[in-house]
């Protein structure tokens, strides 16, 4: 949501100045313009603004695919203005997306592919939420026809379920009982998925490919203790699979995994298509194992668009380009293409594990690989975290995230690295974290202002200031004799740090609470000695007399360094 964020720029209008021979010009931010802009002048300040968005292929922290071939492009290109609901006036766009969901019913061993039923969706998200939603619905319907009570429905799954499923019970009144993850496991395991279930229980959700670290949760022996508890109790819980990356991963992989529909009480799957499907991010799949298992009363038959056409969506509208580009893949690669890909990432990722794990510095925690993620943790106490070194790569581009575990095994901070086809610089990257992780300790760096608020660590501590006040790649660093003092080059207009370091140098505290303290204490001081007028106090003069400024490096400075994950301008 917009409201989450800081404002990108306090100031209500842009500065635009587009072409050499063009009058500069203001347009308002927040508002529509009272007046039209040539197209190629819209495009540039679009485009522009883009400019600041991180790489796509070097962000090793999504699952969601970030190339693929031009011809899919150009299929996707010629498919914008289709609408995928209007199924009677493109009649091969539907039929398309029916062929995909035969096609993956028949990959997940659905036992009549043919004439199974599934749809669509704009992602696993929404994939999910429509499969819950058929799991409470049998639910109620089943508990109604026996005379009980159907108002205190809940969903069985582990803490590590991806949000979408706390988003789903609550959105819909659902009692959501996570499993608590840890210390022995990081998901969902087939004991403690029974010791939750009870009469009112609509599923339990299993999860091939946890987005925190990989791993495949057992659905065969998920299911194989939900038959004991049915045999022992009469209890009949169903189960769904979350597959939103690993549907795309266990079949070419390890095809005698039995996570599917060879499981009989496996009802439902969803896959994310913008995964591991390989497309472009707007495409999830939702499968069941048979029509009888989406309640007819959940699908709904419109005419207006022209002919009866019954739609199980949460959305109307949609656009159909990634229909197109996922059955390109299809066809494009099929199952010895998919089996060819998955197993490169899985190699480069086996790569990654072990360059890692030999640096010396690093503990492996996913050394199994079931897909191709990455995760691992900082080995002892190198002087820095894992929210430091997250910050110091993405000063080089790479996008690496720094978490913690779920409830009860959120003692564990670590990183999460995703392999992708059509990634950049494997080797480059692994360079990269080696050197930033003998280094990172040493180094000083300073705080750093996104839109109106200066962030440290995920918290906002002074909301007066409104320019990015650094920029750590800009700075060339000297720690002196004893380490007493750091040495820092500030260029003009870039770095741009104190004009106020008589007022700083000498309330940098020896504690990180004392110079959050500084930090406030000196911009309020600054600002009160320039008559109010301090919302640029720490960030004035250096462009106008660019040279070294001499800072005490203290602890304030070294932990600020996580602190960058937020940076713009």
């Amino acid at each position: 949501m917009p409201t989450a964020h800081p404002p990108s720029d306090a100031r209500p209008d842009l500065s635009v100045n587009p072409i050499f021979t063009r009058q500069p010009m203001h347009i308002p931010r927040y508002r529509l313009p009272d007046g039209e802009l040539d197209a190629d002048v819209a495009y540039q300040i679009v485009h522009d603004e883009l400019m600041l968005d991180g790489n796509a292929r070097l962000n090793l922290a999504t699952f969601v695919t970030t190339w693929s071939e031009p011809q899919a492009r150009m299929l996707m290109a010629e498919s914008l203005d289709k609408n995928m609901i209007d199924k009677d006036e493109y009649p091969r766009t539907a039929d398309l997306e029916n062929r995909c969901v035969h096609m993956l019913a028949d990959l997940w061993h659905a036992p009549d592919p043919e004439h199974t039923i599934g749809c669509s969706t704009t992602g696993s998200s929404e994939a999910c939420m429509l499969g819950g939603l058929a799991l409470k619905r049998r639910w109620q319907a089943r508990r109604k026809a026996a005379g009980k009570p159907a108002d205190t429905p809940n969903l069985v799954m582990g803490a590590n379920v991806q949000v979408c499923w706390e988003k789903f019970c609550r959105y819909w009144d659902v009692e959501m009982r996570l499993v608590p993850v840890g210390p022995d496991t990081t998901g969902l395991t087939p004991e403690r998925a029974v010791e939750h279930c009870d009469e009112n229980t609509i599923g339990v959700v299993a999860v091939l490919g946890s987005t925190y670290d990989g791993i495949y949760e057992p659905v065969k022996e998920i299911a194989d203790a939900l038959d004991k508890l049915e045999a022992d109790t009469g209890l009949d819980v169903p189960m769904h699979v979350d597959g939103a990356s690993g549907g795309f991963v266990a079949p070419f992989i390890d095809p005698d995994l039995e996570w599917d529909f060879r499981v009989p009480r496996v009802k439902s799957i969803n896959a994310s298509g913008h995964k591991y499907g390989l497309v472009y991010p707007g495409v999830g799949w939702l499968i069941f194992r048979d029509a009888s298992k989406l309640p007819e009363d959940l699908v709904f038959s419109v005419n207006y668009l022209g002919g009866a056409q019954p739609t199980y969506t949460f959305n109307f509208s949609r656009g159909s380009a990634m229909i197109q580009a996922q059955m390109y893949n299809f066809l494009r690669l099929g199952r010895s293409g998919y089996t060819a890909i998955v197993a490169n990432m899985l190699a480069n990722a086996r790569h990654l594990n072990q360059s890692l794990e030999a640096s010396g510095k690093f503990e492996i925690l996913n050394p199994g690989l079931a897909e191709p993620v990455v995760t691992f943790k900082l080995k002892g106490d190198p002087g820095f975290d894992v929210y430091h070194l997250s910050a110091r790569l993405r000063e080089n581009g790479w996008i690496v995230p720094a978490y913690s575990l779920p409830p009860d095994a959120d003692d564990v901070k670590l990183m999460r690295i995703v392999v992708l086809a059509g990634g950049i610089g494997g080797a480059r990257f692994l360079l990269g974290v080696r050197a930033h992780a003998k280094t990172i300790g040493a180094e000083v760096t300073a705080i750093v202002n996104v839109g109106d608020d200066v962030w440290m660590h995920g918290l906002r501590i002074c909301p007066d200031l409104d320019s990015v006040m650094y920029t750590l790649s800009a700075f060339r660093r000297r720690v002196a004799s004893g380490g007493r003092e750091v040495e820092v080059d500030l260029p003009a207009g870039q770095a741009r740090w104190v004009s106020a370091q008589e007022h700083v140098g000498e309330n940098i505290g020896g504690t990180d609470s004392s110079g959050l303290d500084f930090a406030l204490a000196a911009f309020d001081r600054h600002r009160r000695d320039r008559g109010g007028r301090g919302r640029r106090a720490l960030v004035l003069g250096a462009a106008a007399r660019p040279g070294p400024a001499r800072f005490p490096p203290r602890r304030l400075l070294r932990a600020a360094t996580g602190c960058c994950s937020g940076l713009t301008g």
